[in-house]
């Protein structure tokens, strides 16, 4: 497991720049917009109010989103700390590290988003930005990093648009899920799922505003599972249709819903099409392919469309070779039809103008795929024990972009899929899908006599892993998922009270390893005790209201993980107005599609050797106590103008008297009780602190009696027994006795192989030696043959060499005969032709004698060199 190397720096804490950023007593109109959600309850949980593009943060805070650069808050911190001095007064440096944290410590990004902000996601191309709330969705052009970074740090309006205002309104279901389609072009595609199962599929364009209310692909997923044809009508409903009674708007709730793979992986196969889709009762289901119409792959996309062709040449096969049913023949003829009709050409990334193949869907099947599903999990889980709260999906497997491999081969990855559900008892349980899921689709043929049969695919349920444990029937928490942003076998996860990790490559990458290079023998045995061993690894990273009031009503965010060489393996949460984060080791490094590890960031300025010491999660003080705002001065000014002279004159009892009084008690009552419990919180947290001293100083007064006790001048003997560093030295001397005895005794047992006879030879080698004597002997037998007897090779050579003489005789003899005659006699004339094809002949018999003879010759010198060591 990774290790936690730093807490909350410096300059995330208050009062630095950085903890201005998280800030919510600075947040501005916060009343303009409540109206639009108070009839509705926010979800539980934490929520995605935080994200990143690339060293650069978004955070939103109430309704309004905020912009930050990691490295600016730390040089500004550090800046801020060298400028302090001891000498001005609190309210001075209060002030001033007030107005640095207000004017240079983030931008304000203004939209016309309604209502409390409950998710940000940045697009894959990096320049749009989903806005989400309970029930709204708005796409905001980002603006580059270099206009963000400018020295005017004014606030900034974005432009938005708002996605599907017909559909995605107060009045309509609220939202699921909202995620970006992996394989969208140029990053302009979005998948928004709501939680009465209502899948819409958007490709927008800015220069097209239809896009942004008409989705290009609506599906019920209600219809879709009870259908049986592909072409009855499964678009999603209206807001003006009313659709009536179904137990499917029980049994089909949405939770949450995740992509096979994120765009960040480049994976192959049906993964980056495959939409996972979780019920809040615990059913998961799975849409493959889900496609826009117009897609591309990040990186080539040869290599991904062969990892498609793959699985469908086999399954083609299968279903030729055996006789299947109706249901698998049909499939593999859909996969084939709709592979076929893929068509792609080339386009331009606007961004890096590098060309980009891009695929059109294709017309056939259809662009609705079958509803695979309910899988049934092995063993099963009680349906009343747990309520789905978020999923995702692990493929370490497809993490890695071997280029070169590609040529050679096509990358085959195991179909296994992970599966992790998080579950509101504080449980997340690991599932394991061995079958892998592909493109399926409904019939075309709606009139047939047999209506096939589905049968449920299984998950099998590999361990659960517990964050909290449940008191009785008690909600425990809401864990929310955030993925490896390196892809690895690593899983973060948010809850109500703090940060978890949990490292699972411990037995994915075994499992991977085995699947993908099965042997013949004990395959089976292997799996098995891989699935047997030991299982994924939970730690706490940062824990929430330690002794703290804690504010019931303050939001939490979910962390983000960051990847940096300058900041390391970096995770960055918030709870209310305080910020949470944690520096890891970079975890699964040798797993990761580079291979290198990220390296820690330094947070100190001071640098060494390597630090040993015990990370201890920063006590951050109650917000009571450093951001208290009095309502007194407020019933002050509401005081009646009539009534007014009473706070200026003695204390007269009178009504008007007995009724300020009565109000600021009531209102004082409260603030001192907050107040109270927060420098009680203090309180507990200098008595925690003096107990933490005493334990440091006991383990350090163990540590170092041991060390005197190991290393000390002590007696060398006490009770006739060696103890201290005499018992040391004796141990090693004993070990090097028994090294040198070792030592001794492997050399007697070389010797004494070296002296002993060989072993005998078998029979092949025999009659190999005899071969080898055989050749010897014909290669130096130069006597002629005897009759009937077969020539050996030196004869042979000697034949060739004596025909190539007496053929070049002839050719010199034939060639002054016809000069002669040529002279003697001018009115014979030989024609050219006949002439040149004489000589091509006996060049050709010449370069065929010139061929044999080297090749007799390099045969001879070859058993020449062969037979001469034995």
């Amino acid at each position: 497991m990774p290790k936690v190397l730093n807490h909350t720096p410096a300059w995330l804490s208050r009062p630095a720049p950085g903890f201005e950023v998280f800030n919510r007593a600075h947040v501005k109109g916060k009343s303009s917009y409540r109206a639009a959600n108070d009839t509705f309850k926010s979800a539980p949980g934490p929520r995605r109010t935080i994200a990143n593009r690339g060293d650069e943060i978004f955070v939103a805070v109430g309704n309004e989103i905020r912009w930050a650069n990691l490295f600016h808050l730390r040089e500004s911190g550090r800046n801020q700390k060298k400028q302090r001095s001891f000498g001005n007064s609190w309210e001075g440096s209060q002030e001033h590290e007030n107005m640095d944290g207000l004017e240079k410590a983030h931008r304000t990004l203004k939209t016309n988003v309604s209502g409390q902000i409950t998710e940000l996601s940045i697009a894959p191309n990096e320049d749009y930005m989903a806005i989400c709330t309970s029930h709204t969705v708005h796409i905001a052009l980002l603006p580059d990093s270099a206009h963000l970074a400018s020295d005017d740090t004014g606030p900034i309006k974005l432009k938005t648009f708002h996605l599907g205002p017909t559909s995605h309104v107060l009045d309509s279901a609220p939202l699921a899920a909202v995620l970006w389609h992996p394989l969208g072009r140029h990053g302009r595609c979005i998948v928004t799922v709501t939680t009465d199962a209502n899948l819409r599929l958007w490709e927008f364009n800015r220069d097209n505003r239809i896009s942004f209310s008409e989705p290009e692909l609506s599906i019920d997923l209600k219809k879709l599972a009870n259908g049986v044809d592909s072409m009855e009508d499964f678009q999603a409903a209206r807001i003006d249709e009313k659709s009536g009674y179904t137990p499917d708007s029980f049994e089909l709730e949405v939770a949450s819903a995740c992509f096979g793979a994120s765009s960040q992986v480049k994976s192959r196969g049906w993964s980056p099409m495959t939409l996972w889709v979780a019920m809040k009762n615990g059913d998961i289901y799975a849409l493959c392919p889900l496609l826009p119409k117009r897609w591309e792959y990040p990186s080539q996309g040869r290599p991904f469309l062969r990892s498609l062709a793959l699985p469908i040449q086999a399954r083609d096969q299968i279903s030729d070779q055996a006789d299947d049913e109706d249901f698998d023949r049909q499939t593999s003829d859909q996969q084939r039809e709709w592979f076929a009709g893929i068509r792609g050409d080339l386009d331009e990334n606007p961004k890096t103008g590098e060309l980009l193949e891009v695929y059109t869907r294709p017309v056939h099947p259809g662009p609705i795929p079958r509803l695979q599903g309910p899988f049934i999990l092995d063993p099963e889980v009680p349906l009343d024990d747990f309520e789905v709260t978020d999923i995702i999906v692990v493929n370490p497997g497809n993490d890695t972009d071997a280029e070169e491999a590609d040529e050679e081969a096509p990358h085959d990855d195991p179909p296994v899929s992970i599966i992790c559900i998080a579950t509101n008892r504080g449980k997340m349980h690991v599932c394991l899908e061995f079958e892998g899921v592909e493109g399926e689709w409904l019939p075309m043929d709606s009139g047939s006599a047999i209506v096939p049969l589905y049968d449920c695919p299984l998950l099998q349920l590999f361990e659960t892993v517990e964050f909290q444990t449940a008191d009785g029937n008690e909600v425990s928490c809401h864990p929310v998922f955030t993925a490896d942003p390196k892809g690895g076998a690593t899983v973060f996860v948010s809850t109500e009270t703090g940060m978890y990790i949990v490292g699972m490559s411990g037995w994915v990458r075994p499992l991977y390893d085995e699947l993908s290079n099965p042997e013949q023998g004990g395959a089976a045995l292997r799996i098995e005790a891989i699935l047997r061993g030991a299982g994924s690894l939970l730690e706490s990273i940062t824990h929430y209201h330690q002794d703290q009031y804690r504010d019931s009503s303050s939001p939490t965010a979910a962390c983000i993980a960051i990847a940096n060489p300058e900041l390391g393996y970096f995770l960055l949460a918030s709870e209310g107005s305080q910020p949470h984060s944690a520096v890891i080791d970079a975890p699964d490094s040798d797993y990761y599609a580079d291979g290198h590890p990220v390296a820690p960031y330094q947070w100190d300025d001071e640098t060494g050797g390597p630090d040993f010491r015990e990370t201890w999660q920063p006590y951050q003080p109650p917000q009571e106590l450093w951001e208290f705002q009095s309502k007194l001065p407020k019933i002050a000014d509401e005081v009646p103008e009539r009534h007014k002279f009473l706070l200026k004159e003695e204390i007269r009892m009178s009504t008007a008297t007995l009724d300020i009084l009565t109000r600021a008690h009531r209102e004082l009552v409260g603030e001192t009780q907050v107040l109270g419990q927060a420098a009680s919180s203090l309180f507990t947290r200098c008595q925690r602190l003096q107990d933490e001293l005493r334990d440091q100083i006991r383990k350090a007064n163990d540590v170092a009696n041991r060390i005197e006790d190991i290393t000390g001048e002590d007696e060398a003997t006490v009770g006739g027994e060696l103890t201290g560093s005499k018992r040391i030295d004796a141990r090693f001397d004993k070990v090097k006795a028994t090294q040198k005895e070792l030592v001794e005794r492997t050399e007697r047992i070389r010797q004494k192989l070296s002296k002993m006879g060989t072993r005998e030879l078998s029979d092949k080698e025999r009659a190999w030696f005899a071969e080898v004597d055989k050749m010897k002997a014909a290669l130096l037998d130069s006597s002629p043959p005897e009759e009937g007897e077969e020539p050996t090779p030196s004869r042979r050579l000697l034949q060739v060499k004596n025909l190539k003489d007496d053929l070049l005789k002839q050719v010199h003899e034939l060639s002054t005969e016809e000069a002669v005659e040529k002279r003697d006699d001018d009115n014979v004339k030989v024609p050219a032709e006949f002439r040149k094809k004489k000589v091509e002949q006996i060049m050709e018999l010449l370069d065929r004698e010139s061929a044999m003879v080297e090749a007799a010759a390099k045969k001879l010198r070859r058993l020449t060199l062969a037979s001469g060591g034995y």
